[in-house]
């Protein structure tokens, strides 16, 4: 299913309009690896992930690290392939393609939100 991302902090301000939750195992394993780029309004959102790897990537990425209550913990901006990211309070993994941190001006302490895209 495709979701919105919104930032309930900036009334609800979308971050992604196609965020999907890496549910299955398969999902959760590729990831984004061997992928040429992202789209613009995508986003993959992990969860029970403190932690993530740029192995294999071929881009860079932004990273939003949630806790359980999806309040933002940490950001990574423009996170290089082969490279390692983590926050040991963060319970979800959002990675979006690099630049939506700036237009987003998502930053630590923001709720964020998963919504039906009905309801958006």
């Amino acid at each position: 299913m495709i979701y919105v991302l919104v930032n309930k902090a900036k009334k609800n301000e979308p971050i992604s309009t196609k965020a999907r939750i890496a549910n299955t195992f398969w999902l959760r394993f590729k990831g984004l690896m061997f992928r040429k780029d992202m789209d613009e309004e995508e986003a993959l959102i992990f969860y029970h992930t403190p932690s993530i790897h740029m192995f294999f990537m071929r881009f860079p990425i932004d990273v939003i690290f949630l806790d359980k209550e999806m309040c933002v913990v940490k950001v990574c901006p423009d996170l290089k392939p082969w490279r390692l990211a983590a926050s040991p309070r963060a319970y979800v993994t959002v990675e979006l393609p690099a630049g939506t941190l700036g237009k987003t001006s998502v930053k630590i302490g923001d709720i964020l939100a998963l919504v039906n895209p009905k309801e958006a």
